[in-house]
């Protein structure tokens, strides 16, 4: 990396530190401003923050790999995932806020009552908080940054994950969801117009998008996979699979 490549990713650390310290005293005011904002996010930094969460820096690598491997339509196991969450915005939002809690397992816990209750509230503790949370959503995804930036930077491995968990806890720590879903939004920006660049430069590379199209087989193009075939093989019935199933059973709904 060069010395302007340390410039912008110096610019950036400091600018996600910035915003953190700058909702610092926000946060402070009380756990209700800490973990939920207040309840005064608006619903488009809200819903920002939650897209830029769901993409980590192995994201464009996983997808593209799918979509060359198997086709656009194979993005249906997140399309399906609409249905579910336009019910989350304009129906299960408004009884969340209504409940007033902070979190899911406060929800469970008005929701249910007795041993078996409180067997599902330790068991979602353990498996969310501990479990899937800590590697799914936090060793996952650093490993993978800490990949990048071992071959960009030279970076030991380890240096890079200690690295990219001071700056990540330097401002979530400091500023609770204000400052998280503030620094979310500035992300997502970069991370749209860094995704659109790279897609520019993509297409160029390879002639323009007349030529990129007339190099992509039909099937991959298509946002359907033909009918047919054994159910436990056919694309399509996955796609009904992902329709019927996933939207409500995934891990997120």
């Amino acid at each position: 990396m060069s010395l302007v490549d340390w410039l912008v990713v110096a610019a950036y650390c400091v600018l996600v530190v910035a915003i953190g310290l700058l909702f610092r005293k926000r946060a402070g005011r009380g756990t209700g401003d800490y973990f939920v904002s207040g309840r005064k996010l608006t619903w488009w930094v809200a819903g920002t923050s939650m897209a830029a969460t769901a993409w980590a820096s192995d994201t464009p690598l996983l997808v593209t790999g799918y979509v060359r491997k198997h086709g656009i339509w194979f993005n249906w196991q997140w399309w399906s995932l609409a249905i579910s969450t336009m019910l989350a915005v304009f129906f299960f939002s408004r009884l969340w806020r209504r409940a007033k809690v902070l979190t899911e397992v406060e929800l469970a816990e008005l929701r249910y009552s007795g041993p078996s209750a409180a067997f599902l509230r330790g068991f979602k503790a353990v498996y969310w908080g501990l479990l899937f949370n800590c590697y799914v959503t936090g060793a996952w995804p650093v490993n993978g940054l800490a990949k990048v930036m071992s071959v960009s930077a030279g970076w030991s491995k380890w240096n890079a994950v200690l690295f990219c968990v001071a700056v990540g806890m330097s401002y979530g720590v400091a500023s609770g969801m204000w400052g998280i879903a503030v620094a979310d939004l500035v992300e997502m920006v970069f991370m749209v117009a860094g995704a659109l660049l790279l897609a520019w430069f993509a297409v160029n590379a390879v002639g323009g998008l007349d030529a990129l199209v007339a190099r992509v087989p039909p099937a991959n193009a298509a946002m359907f996979p033909e009918a047919g075939g054994d159910v436990m093989n056919s694309p399509f019935w996955w796609i009904v699979g992902m329709l019927a199933v996933q939207w409500w059973a995934w891990k997120n709904t």
